[in-house]
C-alpha cells in the first residue's frame, strides 16, 4: 500500500499589490514599491523589505501597471475632504474603468456603501481624520486592487475673508458652483473669487471657455465660444505667463489659486503635457508669491454618457471632442489621465502646498448633465429621457462640484 505524502504549497501564488490586513501564506507573491516579493512564511501586516524575516525579494524594477494580472484600470487619490453637513460621494465607475465587473468594498468608520458609490455626510460631532480603504474584488472573491486613503472631516472655520483666484476653462467661467459657495456654503461670504471677468455678488473669475493650459502659456488672446467675443489673457505680459503682471495691471490680490481646467485638457493633450503645463503655471505664480502660497488643482470631472456624446450637435466645435469615441474610451482617458497628473505633480519638487480637488472621482457624470426626451427609434412615438450634452453640467451638477471644492478649500484654510 502506497504511503500518502503531503508536500504543502509548492508553487508561487500571485496576490497583486501588498496590502495591510491581508493574511499571506508561504510562497504568496506580491508587488510592493516597484519590486516583487515572495513570502517565506505566513504573515499579516508585515511590510516587505530587505530587513524583513517574512519576505524575500524576487524581482526588482517592476512597473506596477505591468504586475496587475487582471489588467484593472483604477485610481483613487490619497486624500478626501468633507465639511460637516456637506455630502461627499466617490463613484465606483469613476475610480475603476470596469466597475460593473467587480465588487467594491469600501471601509471607513463613517459613511455608507451604495451599489455604485461611497457616500458620507458627516455631522459636526464627527470632525476628525478617518482611514478610508477600497478593495476591488473579482468574481472569484480575490482582491485585485487595494488602496488606503484618508478622509478628513473639518468644519469651515476661518477668520476674515479668503480671496481665491480661479484660473481655468469652461467650468471656471462664471458657473453656478461659485455662486453656491459664495451664497450658501460659507457664512458671511467669507470666500471671494477673484479675477478680471464676470461679477456676481462681488465674485469674479479668470475662466475662459475653450481655453487650455496651453492657451494661457502661449497666447495673449483667444476666442470665447460661449460669448462669441475675443478675450485677452490677463496673465500675459507679452512674453510669458506673469502673475505679478496680473496683480499690477488689474489691481488684484489673492490668498490662493485654484486651477480648474476641464475636458479639453485630456481630450486634446496627453496627461503628461497637462501636468507639466500646470506645473509651469504653478512655478510662474510662486516666482512672485513664494513657495508657501497654496494652490488647488482640480482633477477634471468625467464627461457624460454615451447618449450625451451622441446627442451633441455635429456642427458645434464640441462635437469634435467625442467624434468616433466611446464612453469606455473617455472614462479610461480620464481615470488614467487624472492619475498621471496626480502622480507627476505629487512627485514634483513644486508639490509643497499643492492640494487636489478630486472631481474625477466625486462628480456624478451619469446624472449631472442636462437631459432631453427623444424617440426610442425614428418610427416610434415612445420616448425616453437621455443626456443631451456631456460637457455642460446642470446647475445642480455644478452645486455638487461646489460641495467638493468648498470642503477642500475649507479644510486647508481652516
Amino acid at each position: 500500500m502506497s504511503k500518502k505524502i503531503t508536500l504543502g504549497k509548492v508553487v508561487m501564488t500571485p496576490k497583486g499589490r501588498w496590502s495591510t490586513g491581508i493574511q499571506y501564506e508561504k510562497l504568496d507573491a506580491v508587488v510592493h514599491e516597484g519590486s516583487m516579493w515572495i513570502a517565506v512564511s505566513e504573515n499579516i501586516d508585515q511590510t516587505p523589505s530587505e530587513e524583513s524575516e517574512y519576505w524575500r525579494i524576487a524581482l526588482e524594477g517592476i512597473e506596477e501597471e505591468e504586475t496587475e494580472e487582471s489588467g484593472i484600470v483604477a485610481f483613487l487619490p490619497d486624500s478626501f475632504y468633507v465639511s460637516p453637513g456637506v455630502t461627499l460621494e466617490i463613484y465606483n465607475a469613476q475610480v475603476c474603468l470596469d466597475a460593473d465587473r467587480y465588487t467594491f468594498k469600501w471601509t471607513c468608520p463613517i459613511g455608507s456603501i451604495y451599489s455604485r458609490k461611497f457616500s458620507v455626510t458627516p455631522a459636526s460631532t464627527q470632525q476628525g481624520t478617518y482611514p478610508l480603504a477600497l478593495d476591488i474584488i473579482d468574481v472569484s472573491g480575490e482582491t485585485v486592487w487595494h488602496k488606503d486613503a484618508t478622509l478628513y472631516v473639518k468644519k469651515f472655520n476661518i477668520t476674515g475673508r479668503k480671496q481665491v483666484a480661479v484660473i481655468g476653462s469652461r467650468h471656471a467661467d462664471d458657473r453656478a458652483w461659485i455662486e453656491e459657495i459664495n451664497k450658501n456654503l460659507c457664512s458671511n461670504q467669507q470666500y471671494r473669487f477673484k479675477g478680471t471677468l464676470g461679477e456676481k455678488d462681488g465674485c469674479y473669475h479668470e475662466g475662459r471657455t475653450g481655453w487650455t493650459t496651453e492657451t494661457y502659456l502661449t497666447q495673449a488672446e483667444a476666442y470665447n465660444m460661449d460669448t462669441q467675443t475675443l478675450v485677452t489673457n490677463a496673465f500675459w505680459d507679452g512674453e510669458r505667463f506673469n502673475w505679478q503682471h496680473w496683480i499690477d495691471e488689474n489691481t488684484q490680490y489673492a490668498n490662493a489659486v485654484q486651477l480648474f481646467f476641464g475636458e479639453e485638457e485630456l481630450l486634446f493633450f496627453d496627461a503628461e503635457t497637462v501636468a507639466n503645463n500646470l506645473l509651469q503655471i504653478v512655478r510662474a505664480i510662486r516666482q512672485d508669491q513664494g513657495s508657501s502660497f497654496p494652490m488647488f488643482i482640480v482633477l477634471p470631472p468625467c464627461p457624460g454618457t454615451q447618449e450625451g456624446m451622441a446627442q451633441l450637435d455635429h456642427y458645434t466645435y464640441e462635437y469634435e471632442y467625442f467624434k468616433g469615441k466611446t464612453k469606455y474610451e473617455i472614462n479610461k482617458l480620464f481615470i488614467e489621465g487624472a492619475k498621471k497628473i496626480y502622480d507627476i505633480i505629487s512627485a514634483s519638487s513644486d508639490s509643497y502646498m499643492i492640494y487636489f480637488i478630486p472631481l474625477t472621482q466625486c462628480f456624478d457624470s451619469e446624472n449631472n448633465y442636462p437631459t432631453a426626451e427623444i424617440a426610442v427609434n425614428p418610427r416610434s412615438t415612445e420616448t425616453k429621457k437621455v443626456q443631451s450634452n456631456p460637457l455642460r453640467p446642470t446647475d445642480e451638477g455644478y452645486k455638487q462640484m461646489a460641495d467638493v471644492i468648498f470642503s477642500t478649500l475649507s479644510a486647508h484654510f481652516s
